[in-house]
């Protein structure tokens, strides 16, 4: 069985001009351990191909017809969760890319101004302050060694720490030598 194999692949791109066919019936096998180079001439296909695969392909683009096999596993239609396991936590360059030529324009604001390393790191402040996703889930998304350094990246106020540290179920445990302690002071202060 082959590594990743691609059978028939059309893809397009649907514009207000009507049907794009940027790839029209791709199809090639590629066994583990092998190298696959796809020579072509510029406009030829050969980025949508790559695109397609990962299906990180723009808004207006979308797997007409055929297959794509990574390890048996049909990827087309797989859905974003079992794509996003597949690509790696990290968040690569050109993924943050698209998606800020993606996002910004449709916002139409200008994106050419930023790198990409710090519109990674904006992205997963916005995405920590909308309150849906955990910081150890945007350190590995981000690739960091430590939490802390996901901490400074993503500019987490001390309220937000404060606040998770309410929001821990062990907040209230204490280890019996501060037991004491505390017990102490209040018997102390009385």
């Amino acid at each position: 069985m082959s590594l990743l194999s691609v059978k028939d692949l059309h893809t397009s791109f649907f514009t207000d001009a009507g049907e794009v066919r940027a790839v029209n019936g791709m199809s090639f096998d590629l066994d583990r351990g092998r190298t696959l180079g796809i020579v072509g001439e510029s406009g030829s296909g050969k980025s949508v191909t790559a695109y397609s695969i990962l299906q990180i392909l723009a808004d207006t683009g979308r797997i007409v017809s055929g297959s794509i096999q990574l390890d048996g596993q049909e990827l087309v239609n797989a859905g974003e969760k079992v794509m996003h396991d597949i690509r790696g936590n990290r968040i690569s360059i050109k993924t943050v890319q698209w998606m800020v030529k993606k996002y910004l324009g449709e916002a139409g604001l200008e994106y050419k101004n930023y790198s990409t390393h710090k519109l990674r790191h904006t992205a997963a402040t916005l995405m920590y302050q909308s309150g849906e996703v955990d910081i150890r889930v945007l350190k590995d998304i981000l690739g960091h060694e430590q939490l802390n350094t996901t901490q400074i990246y993503t500019h987490v106020s001390n309220e937000h720490m404060e606040e998770a540290m309410a929001a821990n179920p062990l907040a209230e445990v204490m280890p019996p030598k501060k037991k004491r302690m505390k017990a102490k002071e209040e018997e102390d202060g009385k």
